[in-house]
């Protein structure tokens, strides 16, 4: 898997000059792009139209209403995000990281997938810790890549794979998560596909229950999951642990398991 989906994000700075020589870096060496604006009103406008990957925000506008006062528009503009984008990963950055107190730093904890950095580093280490920030969020992934677990019949695989090849959907195919060494690797291993179907089929469901927590616990797992399970199969686990997914991460069958329009459809949806 080396070709990977475009990332797209979205910045606000009101010197835009040194997130302009990243914007480019990130583009040129790894398909990320962010839209980049210094007016605010612009930046609330395209983040409600658009959905986006990431967010980059200067903390402070410098030229301010009140002279030789900063006056912190970025902070400001991430506690509106964090409450209409409460998953999107933030990163807070600013000239002034080395000025703020560390109580006031940590004041800022405004949700686990927003971080503050300091712009005083070169343009190309600022790229390289975005590059590594979107691979820990699980945002790198080959386009239209399915891994299939489940102890499929070889009827049912050769149909899946037709239906999906009519979508230029690349399915994998895999009884279950075999993992030889540990989960750490496995993951590395699999975090580029685009999305997961884990195929339940009537019997003993331990192997399954686990391969479907692993991957819940990867980055991102919820939203790239469609378990296809018999009625009444992982209640538990999908109701109250994985919750409610607008595709349908629980999708039950009756006592045979079947290639249904439905099926298709939610996996559209979810590599779309």
């Amino acid at each position: 898997m080396s070709e990977f989906r475009r990332i797209a994000g979205i910045a606000w700075d009101d010197e835009p000059e040194y997130l302009q020589e990243v914007q480019k870096i990130l583009d040129v060496r790894n398909r990320v792009s962010f839209r980049l604006t210094k007016d605010l009103v612009e930046f609330r406008q395209w983040i409600h139209g658009v959905s986006y990957d990431f967010a980059i925000l200067d903390i402070f506008q410098m030229h301010a209403p009140v002279a030789g006062q900063a006056n912190p528009a970025g902070l400001n503009l991430c506690v509106d995000l964090r409450m209409t984008h409460p998953d999107i990963p933030i990163v807070l950055a600013t000239d002034l990281f080395d000025t703020i107190p560390g109580e006031t730093l940590a004041k800022w904890n405004l949700g686990a997938a927003t971080f503050v950095w300091s712009k005083a580093q070169r343009e190309n280490w600022f790229a390289r810790d975005i590059v590594l920030l979107l691979e820990r969020e699980g945002l790198f992934v080959q386009p239209n890549s399915l891994l299939v677990l489940g102890d499929l019949a070889a009827l049912h695989r050769r149909e899946l794979e037709h239906r999906l090849e009519e979508l230029d959907i690349v399915p994998t195919f895999l009884r279950e998560l075999g993992m030889t060494r540990s989960w750490a690797e496995t993951e590395a291993r699999i975090r580029h596909y685009a999305g997961f179907l884990v195929i339940a089929l009537p019997g003993p469901q331990d192997q399954v229950a686990l391969d479907v927590g692993r991957l819940l616990s990867m980055p991102r797992g919820r939203d790239r999951l469609i378990v296809a399970c018999p009625k009444d199969a992982f209640s538990t686990l999908t109701r109250e642990v994985a919750g409610d997914n607008e595709f349908g991460l629980r999708m039950e069958y009756d006592d045979v398991f079947e290639v249904t329009d439905d099926l298709i459809n939610r996996i559209r949806l979810l590599l779309v």
